[in-house]
This record gives structure tokens, C-alpha cells and sequence, in this order.
């Protein structure tokens, strides 16, 4: 019971999904915790996450702090932590800093794998001399702009056609841009917000 041998441990548990995405997506990612005691003194601990480490570890990762004149029980269980995600060339993303007192550390994916298909009436298409359709998405990964684009002949299926891309979890809408290409050389072009994940391509301005 003595304040001096005091000390707090704080696991970090990694979803099963997150786990197996860390190379793949995610490079590697380090979570740091910060303690400011009673004294005005603070404690930092970080521990640094790879899919080496991971393996390594057995998934038995913590974090420990000790009570340095902390006398009140309940706000020495508190602290903050921050997580700092890095995506390689995708770029990076900081959660800022976190304030709770439970004992575990949970890490969830910050992103999520979208599928956008691609729909429409190739035969309506080709009634109105479209030759091929041109769809461009652009969207924002943690700061970084991208950009994908599908070019579809209307002599082939459409339904084969679709983005599969990664977003930030709480973005829901990507911006297009679709291109009819006529047999007489001219385009015609209308932007849009995709929300669905879904993208009807024979749908042309003024029809």
C-alpha cells in the first residue's frame, strides 16, 4: 500500500481486423501516454507499433506509470494518450490528445475499405452515340488528395467496373466527375457526390 511502489499499467489491445492491415495499409503506429501527477511532474511512456512488434509481443503490449505523490486514488487513474498512424507515401494521422482512465488502450482501424460500383444502361448509351464513359473520383486520405479514374467502352459490360478504396472513418462522400465521349469526337461532363457507393453512368446532363 505504499505510494512509493505504486504503479499503473495500461494495455494496449489492437483489433484482430487492425492487426492483420498493419503493413498493408498501415506502416506502423505509435501510441504515447502522458501522466501529469500531483506534483506537477510528468510521466511519458510510448510504445511503437509494427507488424514485427506485434508478432513479437503476442499482443501482451502495456504501459506503466507510478504514483508520484499522487494522494488522490481516482484522478491518479487518469491520463491521456495519443495515437499517431502512419500510412507510409498515404500520409499520416494524429489523434490528438485522448483523456480516460480505464486500464486498456483500445486501437481501432481509423479508416475504412470502400467499394463504389459503377451502373448503367450501356445500350441507352450507345442510342445516344456515346463511345466510352470516363468516371473520376477524388477524395482526401489524412490530408493526401486522390485521384482514380475508370474508363468504360459501351461495348462491355459496366457491372465489371468499380473503385475499391481506403477513407477515413467518419468520411461518407466522395466527389466524381463522369465524361460521356461521343462518336463525333465532343464530351459532355457532370460532377457529382457520391454518398451510396454507387454511380450511375448513363445518366447524362439533360436527358
Amino acid at each position: 500500500d505504499d505510494p512509493a511502489f505504486q504503479q499503473r499499467e495500461v494495455r494496449v489491445s489492437i483489433d484482430g481486423d487492425l492487426q492483420s492491415a498493419f503493413e498493408n495499409v498501415v506502416k506502423n503506429a505509435s501510441v504515447s501516454l502522458r501522466k501529469v501527477h500531483e506534483n506537477g511532474k510528468e510521466t511519458l511512456r510510448e510504445v511503437f507499433l509494427t507488424k514485427n512488434t506485434l508478432a513479437e509481443s503476442g499482443g501482451q503490449i502495456s504501459m506503466v506509470y507510478l504514483n508520484q505523490e499522487d494522494k488522490d486514488r481516482m484522478n491518479w487513474l487518469n491520463y491521456d494518450y495519443q495515437v499517431m498512424w502512419n500510412f507510409g507515401a498515404e500520409g499520416n494521422y494524429n489523434t490528438g490528445w485522448i483523456h480516460q482512465n480505464t486500464p486498456i488502450i483500445n486501437l481501432y482501424a481509423p479508416y475504412k475499405q470502400q467499394l463504389i460500383a459503377l451502373d448503367g444502361d450501356v445500350l441507352k448509351l450507345r442510342e445516344e452515340n456515346i463511345r466510352a464513359v470516363s468516371v473520376r473520383i477524388h477524395y482526401s486520405f489524412f490530408g493526401k488528395e486522390k485521384d482514380r479514374q475508370i474508363t468504360i467502352r459501351t461495348s462491355e459490360p459496366v457491372s465489371d467496373h468499380f473503385f475499391d478504396i481506403t477513407l477515413p472513418a467518419d468520411q461518407h462522400t466522395v466527389d466524381y466527375t463522369i465524361t460521356w465521349m461521343k462518336n463525333d469526337g465532343s464530351s459532355v461532363t457532370k460532377k457529382g457526390v457520391d454518398e451510396y457507393g454507387l454511380i450511375f453512368i448513363d445518366e447524362l446532363p439533360g436527358s
